[in-house]
C-alpha cells in the first residue's frame, strides 16, 4: 500500500490540503504572489518560488488539489480493498473445521481487523475468556521459544523440545536417531 503513494504525505495531511479553505494565494511587497497552506494551524509557504501573477499560482493550487484528491481516494480504495480481503478471510477461517477455536482467534486476530476481545469473541460465538486464553496461550509459546534453549541428545542432535513438532522433525539427523533408538528398544 505504501508503494503506490505518489506524495510523501500522511492520509491526515493529505485530506486536509485537499480542502481549498487550507490553501492562500498572498500578494508580497515585491508584487509577486506566494502559495500557502495551512496544516497543524500553522501557515506556510507551500512553493519556495514565487508566482509573477496571481493566474499561475491559482492554476498550480488548483492542479494540485485535484492529484491530492485523486491520490486519497486511491488510498481509501486501496484500504477498502486490504478490508474487504481480510473480511473475506475472516468468513473463511470461522467456516473452517480443521482448526481449532483457539487456532481462530489466533488468525482472526493477525488479520489487522482491529477487533477487540468482546468483539472477536462476539464474532466466534465464545466467551471473551476463550478469547483472552487464546491470545495468552499464543504470547505464552512465542515467548516460550525465546527463553528457551535447545539441548543436545547424544552429543550430535541438536534438539529443541519446545518446538513444534513439525519443526523438531525436520532434522534428518534427528530422524535417524529417533529410529536407531527405536530399533534398540525393540530388539
Amino acid at each position: 500500500m505504501e508503494s503506490s503513494k505518489l506524495t510523501g504525505w500522511t492520509d491526515e495531511e493529505l485530506f486536509i490540503l485537499s480542502n481549498s479553505l487550507n490553501h492562500k494565494i498572498v500578494k508580497l511587497e515585491s508584487g509577486d504572489y506566494m502559495w500557502k497552506h495551512k496544516l497543524s494551524n500553522l501557515w506556510v509557504n507551500h512553493c519556495l518560488d514565487t508566482f509573477e501573477d496571481y493566474s499561475k499560482a491559482h492554476s498550480f493550487l488548483h492542479y494540485s488539489l485535484s492529484k491530492w484528491i485523486g491520490e486519497l481516494k486511491s488510498r481509501n480504495e486501496e484500504k477498502a480493498k486490504a478490508h474487504n480481503a481480510a473480511m473475506r478471510k475472516l468468513r473463511l477461517i470461522k467456516r473452517s473445521v480443521t482448526r481449532t477455536v483457539s487456532d481462530k482467534i489466533r488468525e482472526i486476530g493477525e488479520l489487522g481487523l482491529n477487533f477487540n476481545h468482546q468483539e472477536l469473541a462476539s464474532e466466534m460465538g465464545v466467551s471473551t475468556k476463550t478469547v483472552q486464553r487464546a491470545l495468552k496461550l499464543d504470547h505464552a509459546r512465542e515467548s516460550s521459544f525465546g527463553v528457551s534453549k535447545p539441548r543436545k541428545v547424544d552429543n550430535r542432535v541438536v534438539y529443541n523440545p519446545n518446538a513444534p513438532q513439525e519443526v523438531r522433525v525436520k532434522s534428518q539427523e534427528y530422524l535417524d536417531y529417533v529410529k536407531a533408538f527405536n530399533e534398540k528398544i525393540n530388539n
